[in-house]
């Protein structure tokens, strides 16, 4: 959208007229692939850790917190 606005095209406004349709194409194509990286970012994310994994970081702890101290010698 950057080159769009060097070329002239104003921030929230409707161009009903089609000059700058090549950038809002390209915009739209762009913002696909970022959403589909996104995706797949997610899905890599949810394979590694597994489901049970994932949901078990909102989980509260089942360990004591004294399990957590070290040990007195």
């Amino acid at each position: 959208m950057g080159m769009a606005g060097l070329k002239g095209m104003l921030r929230r406004t409707l161009y009903f007229e089609g000059e700058y349709n090549t950038y809002m194409i390209l915009a739209a194509l762009c913002g696909t692939l970022l959403l589909l990286a996104f995706i797949a970012f997610l899905f890599n994310i949810v394979m590694t850790v597994g489901v049970n994994g994932l949901i078990g970081i909102f989980m509260p702890s089942k360990l004591k917190t004294t399990e957590l101290l070290p040990a007195d010698d």
